[in-house]
């Protein structure tokens, strides 16, 4: 078989079709991320990197809140409740910013404040979703 630009063009289209396809099946249908942005769409890029920041740690407490949810009380979860569940001590104060949490049986919202920047973003979390504000 003779090695072409078009064999090449059609084998990286296949290879890349695959790879979307693949990322796209892993993510679960259960699992759903709102962002309501009041802030303006142009903002400077340390605005924005600081909100990239909060937002990645937000994330991560949200997604331990519901395993936390899902996981049985014998092993140590909330066993379809929130009742219980804390910030993990390393994650509360961070170099990005500072996360406080209500919890409710059903909800938990989380804010987190920027260190450095004028930005705070709360977490809705419920057992199948978590939505996010940023102030």
């Amino acid at each position: 078989m003779k090695h072409t630009i078009a064999n090449f063009k059609i084998i990286s289209s296949l290879f890349l079709i695959i790879f979307l396809g693949t990322i796209i099946m892993s993510c679960s249908s259960s699992e759903y991320v709102c962002f309501k942005v009041k802030k303006s769409e142009l903002m400077p890029d340390s605005l924005e990197s600081g909100m990239d920041s909060l937002l990645v740690g937000g994330l991560k407490i949200a997604t331990m809140a519901q395993r936390y949810y899902n996981k049985p009380s014998s092993m140590g979860g909330g066993g379809n409740s929130f009742d219980g569940f804390t910030i993990p001590v390393h994650l509360i104060s961070t170099e990005f910013g500072t996360y406080t949490a209500t919890v409710d049986p059903t909800i938990i919202t989380v804010i987190g404040v920027r260190n450095t920047l004028p930005i705070i973003a709360v977490f809705t979390i419920t057992p199948d979703s978590i939505v996010t504000t940023i102030e």
